[in-house]
């Protein structure tokens, strides 16, 4: 049973009661905000179980600050309970930071979007609507369609025309439409806006048009405090579009510290491809607002080729909160994405699909310039799997060597480089 308290708009402080799915605020169009009753949970045993340090279940193990009334409507395929892996070229060396990589590609569909649908699909559910939509690049659109499928409702996908086929195909087999369009994912964000408004669909849309897709990603910081044993590293690092994921774990981490478990929070870092960088543009030059991207470019970094066209404000909660926390915004080359992507394949055995090692990009691109100290603990999120974008890998590597089935012919190719 949740401790619901109220809505409230982070723009004009306008607050609303808990009540049907909502969106942004009927008198600014501000971004929402759920508010708990933190003294109510103080008194049940949720802080004795945030203090257990052991096992976590799943994201509904932290059921009191998520914002579904009953346990009969959660929509679960056990996502959540990533793994924290310590990246062990930085173990042997103590001048160097100690960095840890939280490998969201875990869950159930191979990102972390998996958290936020299920607790929006669980709200749809409580509510007793019938029908979805969102846009997508894909991560969202294939967890979308599988928490969809799972909770038996109808679900229908706008696309971009440059979005992975592997993932077109894993939301049409869990059972959703998928409509591709010319542009990019503004185009296709503001076009499912017009849908949903016309049909009446529910919107899922995994930037900040409704308040209930980052009460899931707020729990990625609760299993950092479980799995840190209640002391979050210094730094945590994102790859970032809009930045609700960001912007979630920054609320995650104020909610523990307002029920007393914590008393401060990790400095958060944004990373973009320099591509597409519109809050980082905003935080190098020192601005409170972020700006619509209007700079033509492509990356390797789809997922997070995010230009806020027509929601720039998104942009500006982000940089608020990064400012908050003491963080930093900085960008990235696809140069360096793809070295990630191969650090992490061939060091640690990680798969992140191109957007997934971002992350990594910019927390190597910060210990190059002595952004951390050598006590410092990083923590960097990999946000999703390139087992569903294989394509991104593809064009840095040679095809497989053809031979024939002898062993002299193999003898000729042993050892040497590999095939990168």
């Amino acid at each position: 049973m949740t401790t619901l308290r109220d809505i409230k708009c982070v723009s004009c402080g306008a607050t609303y009661p808990v009540g049907k799915f909502v969106y942004k605020c009927p008198q600014c169009n501000g971004i929402l905000e759920i508010r708990y009753d933190y003294e109510a949970i103080k008194k049940t045993d949720f802080l004795e179980r945030m203090q257990d340090y052991g096992t976590i279940r799943n994201i509904w193990d932290f059921q009191e600050l998520l914002p579904v009334d009953h346990a009969r409507n959660i929509v679960s395929l056990e996502e959540g309970n990533t793994p924290i892996l310590e990246y062990a070229d930085f173990v042997q060396d103590d001048s160097k930071p100690s960095l840890f990589i939280k490998d969201e590609s875990r869950n159930p569909t191979g990102s972390f979007k998996d958290r936020p649908l299920s607790v929006a699909i669980s709200k749809v559910k409580e509510d007793g609507s019938q029908a979805i939509i969102t846009s997508t690049h894909g991560n969202a659109g294939v967890a979308m369609a599988a928490y969809a499928a799972k909770a038996r409702l109808d679900s229908y996908i706008i696309v971009p025309d440059d979005t992975e086929v592997d993932k077109v195909v894993m939301m049409q087999a869990f059972g959703s439409k998928v409509f591709q369009i010319e542009g990019d994912i503004s185009d296709a964000y503001n076009f499912s806006l017009l849908i949903s408004d016309e049909l009446g669909l529910v919107n899922l849309a995994t930037t900040f048009l409704s308040p209930y897709t980052t009460e899931g990603d707020k729990t990625i910081a609760f299993e950092v405090y479980k799995q840190f044993q209640g002391n979050p590293p210094e730094w945590m690092v994102f790859p970032i579009g809009a930045g609700p994921l960001l912007v979630g774990c920054y609320k995650g981490f104020k909610e523990l510290m307002d029920l007393g478990l914590l008393n401060r929070m990790p400095k958060l870092v944004a990373v973009q491809s320099e591509k597409c960088a519109p809050i980082a543009k905003a935080y190098e030059q020192g601005l409170d607002e972020v700006a619509e991207w209007r700079e033509e470019g492509e990356t390797i970094a789809v997922g997070i080729h995010e230009p806020l066209r027509g929601y720039p404000e998104d942009g500006t909660i982000t940089l608020q909160r990064i400012k908050e926390s003491g963080g930093i915004a900085l960008t990235v080359s696809d140069n360096e994405i793809v070295q990630a992507m191969f650090d992490l394949a061939r060091k640690e055995a990680i798969f992140p699909e191109p957007t997934g090692a971002v992350g990594f990009a910019g927390a190597m691109k910060l210990y190059r310039q002595n952004q951390f100290k050598a006590e410092d603990r990083v923590l960097v999120l990999i946000s999703g799997s390139g087992y569903k974008e294989s394509g991104g890998y593809k064009k840095y590597l040679k095809d497989p060597v053809k031979i024939e089935r002898s062993l002299a012919a193999f003898k000729t190719h042993f050892g040497g480089e590999s095939d990168e």
